[in-house]
């Protein structure tokens, strides 16, 4: 350690020793002590504290040997005045033996060393000298690195950065401010923690896994991360995590230095909101309207459904703007928007493509050109409804036309989203043209013929509920030409149009909910006619179709049994039709459905018996009282071998299984005749008596 502090001095740069020393014999002593040691030095000597400040106003010296009992200063004064003196040059004190408590105050004052006079040994001085040296460069190495410290600490706690630091097992030990202010957690509410305590659990087991095993074999690992605040809240950072170790090579800390993402993704998203959405409305702009379409058509043509573009105009809305102003114009653009959005499926896409024109894609419109054209229709038509009632805006109320064109897609395989665009501003170019209806399609035809489907469907809900429904009856016969029931038909009786055939109205009623409506009517009705017959002691059953899409809501027990109860009939007057359709999404829900009827007493036949997919197996697991021969079957009997052969393999499960079987569509004598040879089969049809109105037919009741 001594040849360490000494190999920087030799005899061509000494080392520079000031002795102050007042009396000659312990200076003469320190002399020969230098003089003989192995140090490289000079010393020079002085005898008063004056002395020795104006020497140090000439020169510096490396060690100052002090005795602390001199003419004009004695005790600590001695040391303290040296002190203020002494450049940092490291101060040994020397002191006689029986003053050994007193140099142990000098040490504690801020000398160096101490050496008792006339007891230096061989080596004494010398080794005092270079423990002095020692002790100063260590000093002053700790002062450096007290310096580092505090500045390091400093940095820490004035960073803007969140900075975690825990032990080897991953405990928390300090936080620094920003950590608080960016998580909301206090030091005291993390440190004795792990760092979980921050998880937001977006990240995956497996990818902490990852980063641990990255952290142990490189000893660092940065990347993205979710953490959640202490409110709850999400947040991204940006971490570089760093482990410490020891000088054996083990770790004693690991480090974190993690910046919040928030600002900068909240950057990305208003940029990606600027490049794609209009600023006013916050809706899809024309780029993104555009890209929007393309999948749109990809998808269409992809998995052959129909979908359409609307394009909305609003007329004279540069009169509204120049008339109220620009903010007015503002606040009506966004009216209209949200007003439109609100009226829209969440699956439909909006967008502003200019100054006063909208557009949207109806995605879906099902594989029937006509359907698709009638539903893209009467989204139009619900749109002008609400957009032509009037918007307050600052306590004024404003009016605005608006006018639609429309085009289904896709129309042709090489159809580019420019081109349905392009179609959809045609027919509005159309309406701007002089047309009278603010509604038009691209191709006149299909407009023509999705607002006939359009019109005809608003009219019949307003006709169910105006009471222009007609119950019809066709009669049901036996061999021996008696009625034994009847099945329930309905007539719709237009206001205009007059009586509409069912092969018009039925079909569409079928594609919605109109169907539900339709059915529960029938019901109603027919309950009210059975309550009527038995009454007058002259009731038969009277079947009545149930549709697919009615028997699957579920409230239709409910429902039956509401009317059961209301009229008094008896359940098994009433026969419920359904057809093998029923059964192909759920068999088994359908199924539990039939059991709690026929347990309340009513009968089920299958309708339309042959004609469907594995009726077979319906008739074997499904409890039904009777099975109907499609006409289907039966017109071209008996003429027919095929024919012939088909309905004597049905009436022959049919005996098998004990059902009743009514043949539908008899329409001549040979027809008739052929099921009256063949036992005790009911006949339906033209043969034996049109649907008519209810009450034509009760009159010829017995």
């Amino acid at each position: 350690m001594i040849k360490t502090v000494l190999h920087k001095y030799s005899a061509a740069q000494p080392l520079r020793v000031l002795l102050v020393e007042d009396e000659p014999g312990d200076a003469h002593l320190v002399h020969c002590a230098q003089r003989s040691s192995y140090v490289h030095c000079t010393m020079e000597s002085v005898s008063t504290v004056a002395e020795f400040k104006k020497i140090l106003d000439k020169q510096n010296f490396d060690v100052i040997l002090l005795d602390l009992s001199l003419p004009d200063s004695a005790g600590l004064n001695t040391l303290t005045s040296a002190l203020e003196t002494a450049h940092n040059a490291p101060i040994i004190v020397l002191t006689g033996q029986a003053e050994m408590d007193f140099a142990l105050s000098a040490l504690e004052a801020g000398a160096s060393d101490f050496l008792v006079k006339g007891d230096f040994g061989h080596d004494g001085l010398p080794r005092a000298i270079c423990y002095a040296l020692l002790r100063k460069e260590l000093e002053a190495g700790l002062l450096e690195t007290s310096k580092k410290l505090t500045l390091a600490a400093h940095v820490v706690e004035a960073a803007n950065e969140s900075i975690l630091i825990t032990n080897a097992a991953g405990v928390i030990e300090s936080v620094n401010p920003a950590f608080c202010r960016i998580t909301g957690y206090s030091a005291k509410d993390v440190i004795g923690h792990t760092p979980k305590i921050l998880r937001s659990g977006l990240q995956s087991h497996e990818f902490y896994q990852k980063l641990w095993l990255t952290l142990s074999n490189t000893g660092t690992w940065q990347g993205e991360i979710w953490n959640q605040r202490k409110d709850g809240t999400l947040y991204p950072q940006w971490i570089s995590i760093c482990s410490i170790k020891n000088h054996s090579g083990n770790v004693q800390h690991y480090v974190s230095i993690a910046s919040d993402l928030t600002a900068i993704r909240q950057a990305e998203q208003d940029v990606t909101r600027l490049s794609r959405f209009d600023l006013l409305t916050g809706l899809l702009n024309r780029d993104s309207f555009h890209a929007e379409l393309s999948l749109a058509l990809a998808a269409t043509q992809q998995d052959g459904y129909i979908a359409a573009v609307i394009i909305l105009n609003l007329k004279r809305f540069r009169d509204i703007n120049e008339a109220r102003g620009m903010q007015t114009g503002d606040s009506l653009l966004r009216a209209v928007s949200n007003r439109t959005k609100e009226n829209l499926h969440k699956s439909d896409v909006l967008a502003r493509l200019g100054a006063d024109e909208f557009a949207i894609i109806l995605p879906n419109l099902g594989t029937c050109q006509i359907e698709a054209g009638r539903r893209a229709l009467a989204v139009a038509e619900r749109l002008l409804a609400i957009l032509t009632q009037p918007f307050i805006i600052d306590n004024e109320a404003h009016t605005i036309e608006v006018s639609f064109g429309i085009n289904l897609f896709p129309q042709h395989p090489e159809q580019s989203a420019a081109d349905v665009l392009g179609n959809a501003q045609t027919a509005l170019n159309r309406i701007k043209r002089g047309t009278d209806h603010p509604i038009a399609f691209f191709e006149h035809s299909m407009g023509e013929t999705a607002r006939s489907r359009y019109t005809l469907e608003r009219d019949l809900r307003r006709g169910i509920n105006d009471n222009q429904l007609r119950l019809y009856l066709q009669p049901q016969f036996n061999a021996n030409s008696v009625i034994v029931g009847f099945e329930a038909l309905v007539r719709w009786e237009h206001p205009e149009k007059g009586l509409v055939s069912p092969g018009e109205f039925i079909p569409l009623a079928e594609q919605s909910d109109l169907i539900v409506l339709l059915d529960t009517w029938m019901l109603k009705h027919a309950c009210r006619l059975l309550s009527e017959l038995t009454q007058q002691n002259r009731a038969v059953p009277i079947a009545l179709n149930i549709s697919p899409r009615h028997f699957a809501r579920a409230d239709l027990i409910s429902g039956i049994k509401q009317c059961l109860l209301e009229t008094g009939v008896d359940p098994a007057l009433l026969i419920l039709e359904v057809t093998e359709g029923l059964f192909l999404r759920d068999v088994d829900t359908a199924a539990a459905k039939m059991r709690e009827l026929i347990d309340l007493g009513l009968r089920f036949s299958l309708d339309d018996f042959g004609t469907g997919y594995s009726a077979l197996a319906y008739l074997k697991r499904l409890s039904f009282y009777e099975l109907k021969i499609d006409q289907s079957f039966v017109r071209d009997l008996p003429h027919d071998q095929d024919d012939v052969a088909l309905v004597e393999t049905i009436l022959a499960v049919a005996r098998s299984l004990k059902l009743h079987v009514v043949a539908e569509g008899v329409e001549t004598a040979e027809q008739a005749a052929f099921f009256d040879a063949r036992g005790a089969i009911v006949q339906q049809g033209y043969f034996h008596g049109r649907p008519e109105p209810a009450q034509n037919w009760l009159a010829r009741l017995p």
